[in-house]
């Protein structure tokens, strides 16, 4: 008796072991912080508009004291939590004007800034390219890398976002922008 009540009292526990799932939950996936494509606006001006000359804005990658390039068209080089503005652009096909002492990287477009913006407010490209329309009219998005041939870009305007870099786009690397495509 003794023996049978010991064999049960085995075989109860050894279901009740294998009933019990052992469930092993893993740590929360850390938060990376994605990385954005920021230029620094260089502020071109090729004169005195009063005399005829046209006022030119550029924006470029920048570069450091050993003159390496300052950002990152392939990984991003600023965090997306940080605000900075929203380069716009609107494609008017202005053909390259005379007083432009280097055409390279001419847009043929004009150039606004917003007032800073976390980069990962917007979710995609869409929602950063209606921001542009919304602050400044139908036509206008956001300044994309290859609007001027890469690393540079010159068009009309004066966005009045002082040396502060400002967030672009990048249209074949997707993990060097805030939003998706």
């Amino acid at each position: 008796m003794l023996r049978n009540l010991f064999a049960i009292a085995i075989w109860s526990l050894a279901t009740l072991c294998l009933t019990i799932q052992v469930v092993h939950a893993d740590p929360p996936p850390k938060e990376i912080e994605g990385m954005g494509l920021t230029f620094v606006p260089d502020g071109e001006n090729a004169g005195d508009p009063a005399k005829g000359a046209d006022n030119f804005f550029s924006a470029s990658c920048g570069s450091d004291a050993e003159n390496r390039h300052a950002c990152d068209p392939y990984h991003g080089d600023t965090q997306c939590h940080q605000q900075r503005p929203l380069l716009c652009f609107r494609d008017i096909d202005a053909p390259v004007p005379e007083t432009l002492d280097d055409p390279l990287y001419w847009t043929g477009g004009i150039f606004a800034s917003t007032p800073p913006q976390r980069g990962n407010r917007f979710k995609a490209l869409a929602d950063a390219n209606a921001f542009c329309a919304s602050t400044f009219g139908e036509g206008w998005r956001v300044a994309s890398f290859h609007d001027g041939g890469g690393w540079t870009l010159k068009g009309y305007g004066m966005p009045s976002s002082g040396n502060s870099r400002v967030w672009i786009d990048i249209k074949d690397q997707p993990d060097a922008t805030c939003w998706s495509r």
